[in-house]
């Protein structure tokens, strides 16, 4: 679950979502993010790429992310 201050929603995530925001407390590339998805779901890069993508991007225009 992701708290947006501003706005005072929160946002709910699945299991690689809470993963991927856990890993976003520091600075990570989103090839970082993919390679840790990888390795913690043992899922192909292609799927990695597109659910980090998707993600990210999610955050982004919710403006939760720069």
């Amino acid at each position: 679950m992701i708290l947006d201050l501003q706005g005072s929603v929160y946002l709910t995530t699945n299991a690689a979502g809470a993963f991927l925001t856990k890993l976003l407390t520091e600075e990570r590339s989103e090839g970082e993010l993919t390679d840790a998805l990888i390795a913690e779901y043992r899922i192909d890069r292609e799927t990695a790429e597109r659910d980090v993508d998707a993600f990210v991007a999610q955050l982004k225009d919710q403006d939760l992310l720069a």
